[in-house]
């Protein structure tokens, strides 16, 4: 009796680690890309004027008692924030940009409600656009300063320290 061979097995047990590996990767590249939000889109992005102050921080708010309803707590003083808020002015503020100020402010947040007390807390700043000046959010001053492999470098440092929020 002859014993009859598939000649399939081999290529199949050669390729099924690479199929199940890139199952997982897809699943869990799915789940990472659907936990997190753009900051646009949680905070609002067309806030050009003292109205519009109030519209952001009542969205703001609206997302912290999510937070706070889902276990989160600010890491630091409210001062701290604001002392964090001036920094990142600062850095952004005239002529030139001192990234490295950015991503060592943005390293410091623990956890998503830090974020949003970050963003509130510099709330809208003046930003001059050729002679006409905008109120800008943070959201806003980081898209207007940094470009996309700056911006890209942020959001790793948000996703290393496990925070969902994205610019």
């Amino acid at each position: 009796m002859s014993k009859k061979t598939n000649n399939l097995t081999p290529i199949l047990i050669a390729v099924a680690p690479y199929v199940i590996i890139g199952g997982i990767a897809l699943y869990f590249g799915n789940k990472l890309m659907k936990a997190t939000k753009k900051v646009t889109d949680v905070f609002g992005s067309k806030f050009t004027g003292s109205e519009d102050k109030e519209e952001l921080k009542k969205n703001i708010e609206a997302e912290q008692e999510k937070l706070i309803a889902d276990g989160q707590k600010l890491s630091y003083t409210i001062q701290s924030y604001k002392s964090a808020a001036g920094m990142l002015l600062n850095a952004m503020g005239g002529m030139g940009t001192e990234e490295d100020v950015i991503y060592s402010v943005f390293a410091t947040m623990k956890n998503d409600l830090d974020l949003t007390e970050l963003y509130k807390q510099f709330g809208t700043q003046m930003y001059i656009v050729g002679l006409r000046p905008l109120h800008l959010d943070l959201g806003q001053w980081i898209n207007q300063e940094l470009d996309g492999s700056e911006i890209a470098k942020l959001n790793m440092i948000l996703s290393e320290n496990n925070l969902t929020y994205r610019f």
